[in-house]
């Protein structure tokens, strides 16, 4: 009956998280809210900041024999009000149509940048502090270069991963730039994959890459180890390369967005491989948009328009969202559930709670195991209560079997609990051994749901 509960989960639960068998609904939660109100500039890549604000790289899109231009890598201070201030962080000089490959953040509020110079030999990566001085102690003199023209990046942990040219993904030490490894190289059919631009979903650790109109994702693996990968194609190529193709992911609806240009729509992949199209109707017909990332409480998205030089706005309602996922979760768990309930022993011991959600991850992978994730934060007194009535009891302790323990102060590491989509704590997430949403619980926390949920993690895994 175990295993035939575990294969129930995994039907229910694939790829990164996502669910199958989403209902027609949920179709139609992005809607227009306009643009925001800043300077224009070829935005190309976004992403967010531990405190919930944007960065932004741009693009030189003069077309060949054009000037060289000088383009900035952006803040774009409280995004979500009127009027945003919009910081210059640095500037770099580009040929035209070239620019920056990627950016990201880190939890400490350092960012980095890839700059593809269309030479091997010129492109880098580079960090600054959060002051925007360049950290001269990454890589080489603040620059790591690897002969290669580098392209997206992303942050997961310390693990800096870049879209190496082509199809092939290097995994870096992000405070040291030092090289650990790289990804086996993707592949469609015997030709290499012109990756553009990648995203990590933290939960299943699945790298996803736009390239030529199309998704592709490696998954299975750790960025610790990355020949552990392997290399799919989700939806079909229909261009030669271009640059400003950009991915992301939304960890409420638990699927991937990419923009489709040239034109203005934006397209949402689902588990199940069906994709849906969104109109930007912000954006010219023609418009070349570029990525996509979404604000820190889930409810609005940004688009950044290279060729229109703005950043476009689509909202939604998070809380309906929010619920209707739920609800999927817990009929998928209704439908698993063995109902056997757990041996309850009067003084079980206590878990270890990991701090580390990368060291608990490879812990949790190597050993075949579920896990618990738990966000909160010392400024909300809810956390407490969920603590002593659930998390340090007799009746939690004996259910939690073969988990992995996860303890995540928001306080100290905001950005994770964003690509989480945790806008609200406490909160709680079960996860299946590859990394399958199993349950998720938010704010008012039921002892009892969390307790049925534990019953079940004993059939997730094999043993030691």
């Amino acid at each position: 009956m175990l295993k035939s509960m575990s294969r129930l989960l995994q039907s229910v639960v694939i790829l990164c998280g996502v669910l199958v068998g989403i209902p027609s609904e949920l179709r139609g939660d992005w809607s227009s809210a306009g643009t925001l109100n800043i300077p224009p500039h070829p935005y190309s890549f976004l992403a967010a900041t531990p405190d919930g604000n944007l960065l932004a790289a741009t693009f030189n899109s003069e077309p060949a024999g054009g000037r060289t231009r000088n383009l900035p890598a952006l803040l774009i201070r409280n995004p979500m009000s009127n009027n945003p201030e919009v910081v210059e962080l640095s500037r770099m000089s580009f040929e035209p149509l070239r620019g920056y490959g990627g950016i990201a953040s880190d939890s400490s509020g350092a960012y980095y940048v890839s700059a593809d110079t269309g030479s091997g030999e010129t492109s880098f990566v580079c960090r600054f502090l959060s002051d925007g001085s360049l950290d001269r102690s990454f890589a080489s003199g603040g620059f790591l270069r690897v002969n290669r023209r580098l392209q997206g990046i992303d942050i997961i942990g310390d693990y800096l991963l870049i879209a190496v040219e082509w199809g092939e993904i290097m995994v870096c030490d992000a405070n040291t730039g030092m090289m650990i490894n790289r990804l086996m190289p993707g592949r469609a059919a015997t030709s290499p994959v012109y990756v553009r631009d990648i995203a990590v979903d933290p939960k299943s650790l699945r790298v996803f890459g736009v390239s030529q109109g199309g998704l592709v994702t490696w998954g299975g693996g750790m960025p610790w180890r990355p020949n552990s990968y392997t290399f799919r194609q989700l939806t079909p190529f229909e261009r030669q390369p271009r640059a400003g193709e950009g991915v992301s992911v939304d960890p409420i609806k638990r699927t991937v967005l990419f923009t489709h240009s040239p034109g203005n729509n934006l397209l949402e992949v689902h588990g199940s491989g069906r994709v849906e199209t969104y109109n930007v109707p912000t954006a010219q017909s023609d418009a070349q948009l570029s990525d996509s990332i979404l604000s820190f409480d889930g409810s609005t998205l940004f688009i950044s328009d290279l060729e229109g030089r703005k950043v476009h706005v689509m909202r939604r309602d998070v809380d309906a969202v929010i619920k209707r996922m739920d609800a999927q979760l817990e009929a998928a768990q209704a439908r698993a559930s063995t109902g056997s309930g757990a041996t309850i022993t009067e003084s079980a011991p206590a878990p270890t709670w990991h701090r580390s959600y990368t060291d608990a991850m490879e812990k949790a992978r190597n050993e075949n195991r579920p896990m618990i994730i738990y966000f909160r934060s010392e400024q909300i007194p809810r956390c407490k209560e969920v603590e002593e009535k659930i998390l340090l009891t007799n009746g939690f302790n004996s259910r939690v079997d073969r988990a992995i323990c996860v303890f995540e102060n928001v306080d100290q590491d905001r950005l994770l609990a964003y690509r989480f989509g945790v806008y609200r704590v406490p909160h709680i997430v079960f996860l299946d051994p590859r990394g399958g949403t199993i349950a998720e619980y938010r704010y008012d926390i039921d002892s009892e749901q969390v307790f049925t949920a534990m019953e079940s993690l004993s059939s997730l895994g094999g043993g030691q």
